[in-house]
């Protein structure tokens, strides 16, 4: 067992490892979303890059948490914290991905027929970062009910997703030449409903955290 003082700090350092890794998630999100409004290559091949350390940010966070586990034995909310922790991480570091997909697609499209974003595109991509947001505070915060707002802050993204599916759908029948930017669109709008799955996933394992109570299977999203 390591002493008590040490154990409290490598608790703080694991929260502060998990908010550094949501920052880092955050801000890819919004350099890709950018990037794909200005049609920036330089930004997109620069998401691309960072990604590695987001990566890396999860790893950390995960030896961290293994490591506590492994060398105190914690239990009751410590240990909650820990295992949620992990789990947590991954959420994170999906999104991370997702933010590294859409700016994959940004190089794709650069060759073909322009194509405006959207209104509800930009609409999901404002939804999106904003359970981003409220969920690593949560986790921060241990705000256990956050998990109602993100809820109903997903239905909202899943009908802004179905709009988008539908008009792109239309649009690729009307207008041929257009139609791999928007089917580039649609999966845009697919990346980001996931990105609001993994939010509503991290503030149920907040709640885990806080209550003990785990999330019920038939509720569990993307994981």
């Amino acid at each position: 067992m390591i002493p008590r003082a040490h154990y409290i700090h490598e608790l703080g350092e694991v929260q502060r490892a998990l908010l550094q890794l949501g920052e880092a998630v955050q801000r890819a999100l919004v350099h890709a979303m950018g990037a794909l409004a200005r049609g920036d290559l330089a930004a997109a091949r620069r998401i691309i890059r960072e990604d590695d350390d987001i990566d890396e940010r999860r790893a950390a966070v995960e030896e961290r948490a293994l490591h506590l586990i492994a060398a105190q034995q914690p239990f009751a909310t410590d240990l909650r914290f820990l295992l949620a922790a992990l789990r947590i991480a991954d959420d994170l570091e999906r999104i991370g991905d997702y933010a590294e997909g859409i700016a994959a697609l940004v190089l794709r499209s650069a060759d073909e027929p322009t194509l405006e974003l959207p209104h509800e595109l930009n609409l999901l991509t404002a939804q999106v970062q904003q359970m981003l947001k409220l969920s690593v505070a949560a986790v921060v915060e241990r705000d256990s009910s956050a998990i109602d707002d993100l809820r109903r802050a997903d239905d909202l993204a899943d009908e802004l997703n179905r709009t988008i599916r539908a008009a792109m759908l239309r649009r690729i029948q009307s207008t041929p030449h257009q139609a791999t930017r928007a089917l580039y669109f649609l999966f845009v709008a697919h990346n980001l409903e996931r990105i609001a799955d993994r939010a509503v996933n991290i503030a149920e394992r907040t709640a885990f955290i806080v209550t003990g109570a785990q999330p019920k299977l038939g509720e569990a999203r993307d994981s």
